[in-house]
This record gives C-alpha cells, sequence and structure tokens, in this order.
C-alpha cells in the first residue's frame, strides 16, 4: 500500500510540474491605482475579454496590488493608464513586475497621448523596461512594420488620440506611423516578454473590430505567453530532513533558457521530492524508489524529440531500474521549432560621375529580404549611401626663359588638384608654382701672353649646364599614393642627358590622399603642403652646383 501511494504521489507532482498548455494561460489585469470611466474588463475591454477566453486565457481583474499578489500562477499582467487613473505605481510594485518578468511572465502596457496626465503613473514600470509614454497627439494608423511575431499578418492597426514612444535596450521598435513615430514596441528581459502600445483605446470595444486591431491583440498575447526556453527535468538525491524524512529524490522542472543542460539559478519553475518510505515496522528497510532519464525521439511520444522519465521501486535492490520495476512513464516534450528570421542583405554597385559623386564611386546599398529568394530586390531596399572617389594631384613642367625668375633660365614646376577631372593642369587649378633654374655660364679663361706673332690664346671652355628630369614615381614607400620623380644634376659629359652617374640630388613630389568621403557626396582632395620647401632645396642645389664651377 504503502508503494502505491508514493507512485500515485510523484503522477500527481508531474502533471503539476508539467509545462501549461495555452488553454490554461492566465491573465492578470491590475486595477490597483483607479479606473477612469469605464476602462475595465467587464466594460471597454469586454470584447477583448471575450476574444481571449474564447483563446483559452482565464482573465482576471485585481486590485490589491501586484506586491501583494502571488503572482507564481499568473502568465501575463496588462497594466494601462487608464487602470492608473489616481496613483503611481510605487518602488516595490516595480520591483514585483520585473522579479515577474524576469521570471518568465509576460507584461502589457498601454500608454496613451500627451494630454494624459496618468501617464506619469505607469511611467516608473514603463521606465524599468527602457521605454518613456506619452510623446504627442497622435491620430495616425499604425502601418509600419518592423518583422516581429506580434506583427505577423498586420497591415494597418487603428489608434484614437495616440501617444508615440521612446524606445531603449532592451525592447524594440516595432510599429511607426506615416511619419516613422515609434507607437509600438517588444523585447524579452530575462525569462519573460514585454509590449507597449501607445493607445489605451486600441483594443476598447469600439476599436477593436477595426482594420487589423483584434489580430494584433492577439498577436500580443500569444507571444507574450509562448514560452521560449526547453523545458526539462533534472533529479537529484535529497538527503534525510525536512523534504523527506528518509531522504530521497528532488526533481526541478526548469526552463532551460541558456541550453546548457544545467540547472542555472532563476531557471527552476518548480521542484517536488520523491521520499524514500519510511523503515518497515520491525526494521526492515523499505525499498528505493529510483527514476531513470533518457532521451526519446522525435516521434508518437514528442513530436520535436524530449525526455521520457521513468519511476519505480527498487525492488531487486540493485541500484538500478530494471525494465520489470518500471511503474510509472511519462514525456517531458520539447516545443516546436520556431519559423527562421529575416536576413539583412548588402549590395555594392559601380556609381557613374554625377550628382551623387561628382567623380564617380561605389553605391551601397541595403535591407531586408523580406520574399526571402537571398537577392535584395529594389522594393526590399531600406538604406543607400555613396562612397565616392577623391581628386586627384598633377604636376606640369615648362621651360622658363631668363628673366627675374630665372637669371639664366630654367624650369617652372606647377602643381594642383584637378578639380575638373579632365587629366589637365588648368590654369585655375595651379595651387603652388616653384622654379629650378641654370646656373650662370663659367667665365672665360684669360688669353695667352702675346708672344712674337705669337696665336691667341684658346678661348675657355663653356660652362657646363645643371640638368633636371622628372619620371612617374608608383605607389611605394617613397610616396604613399604614388607621383613625381625629381633629379638635378651637372651635365658632366656635355651630352644633354643627365646620365645616373651625374645626378647629385633626388626629391620626390607626392600626390596626396583621397580625403574622406562627405555625407552628402561631396568629394575631397590631397594636400601638396611640402611641395614648396622641395622646390626651395632644388633651386639651392642648382646655385651650389654653378658655385662649384666657379
Amino acid at each position: 500500500m504503502q508503494r502505491v501511494t508514493i507512485i500515485s504521489v510523484f503522477a500527481l507532482g508531474l502533471l503539476l510540474l508539467a509545462p501549461r498548455a495555452a488553454s490554461a494561460q492566465t491573465v492578470y489585469w491590475d486595477a490597483t491605482h483607479g479606473t477612469y470611466s469605464a476602462y475595465n474588463i467587464a466594460g471597454n475591454y469586454s470584447t477583448l475579454a471575450g476574444q481571449l477566453t474564447g483563446a483559452g486565457y482565464t482573465v482576471t481583474e485585481t486590485s490589491v496590488g501586484l506586491n501583494n499578489e502571488n503572482l507564481s500562477n499568473v502568465d501575463i499582467i496588462v497594466i494601462t493608464v487608464a487602470n492608473a487613473w489616481n496613483s503611481a505605481y510605487t518602488a516595490a510594485e516595480v520591483a514585483a513586475i520585473q522579479n515577474f518578468v524576469s521570471n518568465g511572465g509576460g507584461l502589457l502596457l498601454l500608454c496613451d497621448e500627451s494630454g494624459i496626465t496618468a501617464n506619469a503613473n505607469i511611467g516608473p514600470v514603463a521606465a524599468a523596461f527602457g521605454v518613456t509614454c506619452g510623446l504627442d497627439n497622435l491620430s495616425n494608423p499604425e502601418t509600419v512594420w518592423t518583422p516581429h511575431p506580434i506583427a505577423t499578418g498586420v497591415t494597418t492597426v487603428s489608434h484614437s488620440a495616440a501617444g508615440a514612444l521612446t524606445v531603449g535596450a532592451p525592447m524594440i521598435a516595432v510599429g511607426f506611423d506615416s511619419v516613422g513615430r515609434v507607437m509600438s514596441a517588444a523585447g524579452s528581459s530575462g525569462q519573460g516578454k514585454v509590449v507597449v502600445v501607445g493607445d489605451i483605446n486600441t483594443f476598447i470595444n469600439s476599436t477593436i473590430g477595426s482594420v487589423d486591431n483584434a489580430l494584433f491583440a492577439q498577436n500580443i498575447f500569444d507571444w507574450l505567453a509562448a514560452s521560449d526556453c526547453t523545458v526539462k527535468v533534472a533529479a537529484s538525491a535529497e538527503v534525510a530532513g525536512a523534504n523527506c524524512a528518509d531522504a530521497g529524490v528532488r526533481i526541478d522542472v526548469y526552463c532551460d533558457a541558456d541550453d546548457d543542460n544545467v540547472v542555472d539559478a532563476g531557471e527552476i519553475t518548480s521542484t517536488t521530492y520523491v521520499c524514500n518510505g519510511a523503515p518497515g515496522t520491525n526494521g526492515t528497510d523499505g525499498l528505493s524508489t529510483l527514476m531513470a532519464i533518457s532521451a526519446e525521439a522525435a516521434g508518437a511520444n514528442c513530436a520535436d524529440g524530449g525526455q521520457r522519465i521513468d519511476v519505480g521501486v527498487d525492488d531487486d535492490t540493485s541500484g538500478v531500474l530494471d525494465a520489470a520495476e518500471i511503474d510509472i512513464t511519462t514525456y517531458v516534450c520539447n516545443g516546436a521549432v520556431g519559423a527562421d528570421g529575416l536576413v539583412t542583405l548588402v549590395t555594392v554597385t559601380a556609381e557613374a560621375a554625377g550628382a551623387n559623386c561628382a567623380n564617380g564611386g561605389q553605391r551601397v546599398d541595403s535591407g531586408i529580404d523580406t520574399d526571402a529568394n537571398g537577392t535584395l530586390d529594389v522594393g526590399e531596399i531600406t538604406n543607400t549611401a555613396y562612397a565616392c572617389h577623391g581628386l586627384q594631384s598633377l604636376v606640369t613642367i615648362t621651360a622658363e626663359a631668363a628673366g627675374a625668375n630665372c637669371a639664366d633660365g630654367g624650369q617652372r614646376v606647377d602643381t594642383g588638384l584637378d578639380n575638373d577631372g579632365n587629366g589637365t593642369l588648368d590654369a585655375s587649378e595651379i595651387d603652388h608654382t616653384a622654379y629650378v633654374c641654370n646656373g650662370t655660364d663659367g667665365t672665360d679663361g684669360t688669353d695667352g701672353t702675346d708672344g712674337t706673332d705669337g696665336t691667341d690664346g684658346t678661348d675657355g671652355t663653356d660652362g657646363t649646364g645643371a640638368l633636371t628630369t622628372i619620371t612617374e614615381e608608383p605607389a611605394g614607400d617613397l610616396c604613399a599614393t604614388g607621383g613625381q620623380r625629381i633629379d638635378v644634376g651637372v651635365d658632366s659629359d656635355g651630352d644633354g642627358s643627365l646620365s645616373a652617374s651625374e645626378i647629385t640630388d633626388t626629391s620626390y613630389v607626392c600626390n596626396g590622399a583621397d580625403g574622406a568621403n562627405g555625407s552628402g557626396g561631396c568629394n575631397t582632395g590631397g594636400s601638396s603642403s611640402g611641395l614648396p620647401a622641395t622646390l626651395l632645396l632644388l633651386g639651392c642645389l642648382a646655385l651650389l652646383i654653378q658655385r662649384r664651377r666657379k
């Protein structure tokens, strides 16, 4: 008889531990802080209450303060501005609500337009989940949606004097009006979920039948009620004590939020004990109750797999639950796998020179692949940006006649940015000009001493000229973005060409780096502020070469 009693208690415990089905979801409508007019589940919200009851929910109104309620058997709490008309939620109530959500509960907040001062009464609750209520007075319908379970199948939700929301972590904006103001938000906190809607009139009797309002309401409650974690069972030995006088087995049912098969603090949803029988009369020990947990493959017992739990008395005292000793078997099944989320795509294409990029560049489009075809279609693009090319630095060298700039002539070096992109340094584009001048001619040799009928002395040799050559310098260590190499020297062999052995100095004129892209597609160019100093050095070298000849 004792054995039968233990098994019956254990079977009852398993039934109590099993996750509640959708038909057993309990909704608490909080009216603790005063109700405006007939905004309650028996009045303006009676159609919504009836819809939820028909879907298997139990809807109950409470007015004793959520911090005074036993919320362990509650699945969803509803808090509205219309039911907090007279006073604000206290810190103790906010803490109780946060703890309820963290442990897996659902919370629905209904705010209102900016003219309703009672928004401040639920403000501490909204702020605890990163939301501010009651901005503006809006009558626009909610027509723009972020993909989310509460928006499934919803196109338009009508409002009457709604208030916009500001949204921060852990919430995300879900519904917007046509100008982008946030009108609904959703998010997860701990093991639970929260939804905020900006209008107390969205689900009242006169509005819930409009457009998609009823579907929107059902989506919200179904999402808040659904569990996002796998329900699991863990068994451990229980020593003799208050829970089991003669020791036994502790059974924890837990929501494995991180799916690590470890019972973490805060994951346990219920605990029961299967205790050993007391020693029999005249000293014979009672038999131990054993439990074995094994994986259950997907099939008739669990559509998506789960765990099989066998329980029985160890009749042969072997410490192992043999097949013949199994008295009861039950299954804890995994929930069905949810649908995959949508993917964000990015495409990059060439952008020709024009209004978006003066010198051409690249166009970057991004958006959500709403039809899941792996291609970012035109209708899916939600953002476009441009990465534009910068301007090129140019150098031109022309002969400089003898004059004020070069006493013996030389070369003029002009540099600047190719603003019009035509590949030519136009006069208006010249930013810097410098001169590389020839050295002066050497003096003639002195005449020979007149002899008797002696011949004239030979003329002195002409001075050798200074030469400059300019060649393209590829991008590298000397010029990060490329440029030009300038070699200077004296034409020692008089062949009119500057050979490698005649080079006495080398300098580089480098292109400026591309400027950063502007936010509106404007172009920036490089800088060549080091050019005047380089050209001055070249002039000094030319003068030094001329003086050596003297």
